[in-house]
């Protein structure tokens, strides 16, 4: 919960902090992007039967946050395993067709991985409650978007993200799972 807090402080702060007038967020060329993009899809992760849900915020240029989940402990107390994932994230190559952006986008945070309804905080080092069911470790991962203009400053955001996850303790958890977690997902959704 705190962080879609934290995500939503930053949409409206970031245009604030700009010092030459114009609100709309910019790349290092120039050119305009939006502000936030809300997407939902799949991951390979998640087995909870819940869709993935991310939202993404430009902080200034290049450089947005994002985070992604099924919302567990926030929206649903569904048993199943999560990749929860809370990132920075830089775009480093935009190309315009005319009709459309791809934009690509590398990313450092961390992840957490829970089997069960989410507790409140992460768990960063060992667990030590008597049925372990989550922990939290550094991630890194690369994301390529489709942009599609819909018109009235609104776009079109496909996004597919690859990464991989070091969760060291990942294997004391009540049922044990590997440190090293990889993951994939594919998201759609609307920017502004």
């Amino acid at each position: 919960m705190r962080g879609v807090f934290a995500l939503a402080l930053l949409a409206i702060a970031a245009p604030m902090a700009r010092a030459d007038g114009d609100d709309s967020p910019q790349l290092d060329g120039g050119e305009r992007t939006h502000r936030l993009n809300l997407r939902i899809g799949v991951s390979n992760t998640d087995t909870n039967g819940r869709p993935t849900i991310c939202m993404e915020v430009t902080a200034y240029r290049s450089l947005s946050v994002e985070g992604c989940g099924t919302g567990s402990g926030l929206l649903h107390s569904e048993s199943g395993a999560e990749l929860a994932h809370f990132r920075a994230k830089w775009s480093f190559f935009e190309a315009d067709t005319g009709s459309g952006t791809l934009r690509t986008q590398v990313a450092a945070g961390f992840a957490e991985l829970q089997l069960d309804a989410d507790e409140p905080g992460f768990v960063f080092g060992k667990p030590d409650d008597a049925e372990p069911i989550e922990v939290a470790g550094p991630e890194s991962s690369l994301s390529v978007q489709w942009l599609s203009p819909l018109g009235d400053d609104f776009e079109l955001v496909s996004n597919v993200n690859a990464g991989l996850a070091w969760l060291p303790h990942a294997g004391e958890l009540v049922v044990p799972q590997s440190r090293l977690q990889t993951f994939i997902s594919l998201e759609v959704g609307v920017g502004w």
